[in-house]
């Protein structure tokens, strides 16, 4: 569910309680990854968690939770056949009771606007009215309810932070031997020529890459065209 934090804030502002159902963790085959969320209210779900009986307990439990007015819980769910499928995997599903004053979904919605990236630390024990806490680069709000409680749950957001980014990498890296490559050549002293142009699928090339000339492509067919000044050049390279 793309833009959940709208949603929620929409129950919140209609003074409708709801609940967020988000996949925390996920061990073997599961319908899906973990960060994965749907809202549950009274009368309405948005979003989905796979489907299924794994998302028919789910809502089941949510609703529940509504309607004793029930605290946040973790639910491990193993997905086999007593639950009538056959994933073989074992979803854990966090339920969020979100009513009142939420000044952490504020918060969330400021930074979505912003387009600035955020963890968000949710306590999995004690009442749904229990803090949160919300980490950026630079800056945390809220709290766990203790400064050792905020303390430590930062350093791991960044921790987790700095190993998503580690990967992101390193994947990068690996990839990057297998990226397909378009070369031209420019004749020495001719990249300085007024009103040279080099377009790549009609796309302008920037001058940056005249010195190497390599441009990494998608594989395929590409069409390349050269101007400069009144005369024009053109090919279709694979």
């Amino acid at each position: 569910m793309k833009n959940w934090i709208g949603a929620l804030t929409a129950h919140v502002a209609a003074c409708r309680p709801a609940i967020l159902v988000s996949v925390a963790a996920a061990k073997g085959s599961v319908p899906r990854r973990p960060g994965t969320r749907m809202i549950v209210t009274a009368e309405k779900i948005e979003g989905t968690i796979g489907g299924g009986h794994l998302e028919h307990k789910a809502i089941e439990i949510a609703r529940d939770l509504i309607a004793a007015r029930g605290p946040l819980s973790l639910h491990r769910v193993p997905l086999g056949a007593s639950l009538g499928q056959c994933c073989g995997g074992v979803a854990q599903l966090l339920f969020e009771p979100v009513h009142g004053n939420a000044a952490w979904l504020a918060t969330l919605a400021e930074l979505r606007a912003a387009g600035r990236d955020c963890a968000l630390v949710v306590p999995v024990r004690g009442d749904a009215s229990g803090g949160r806490l919300v980490v950026t680069a630079d800056d945390v709000r809220g709290t766990l309810g203790s400064t050792d409680q905020d303390r430590e749950a930062a350093r791991l957001a960044y921790l987790r932070h700095d190993d998503r980014l580690r990967v992101a990498e390193d994947r990068a890296a690996a990839l990057e031997p297998k990226l397909a490559r378009l070369q031209f050549v420019i004749p020495k002293g001719e990249s300085d020529t007024p009103g040279l142009e080099i377009r790549i699928d009609g796309a302008v090339v920037d001058p940056f890459f005249f010195k190497d000339g390599i441009v990494a492509v998608e594989p395929g067919a590409h069409t390349v065209e050269a101007t400069a000044g009144p005369r024009t050049g053109s090919t279709r390279q694979r």
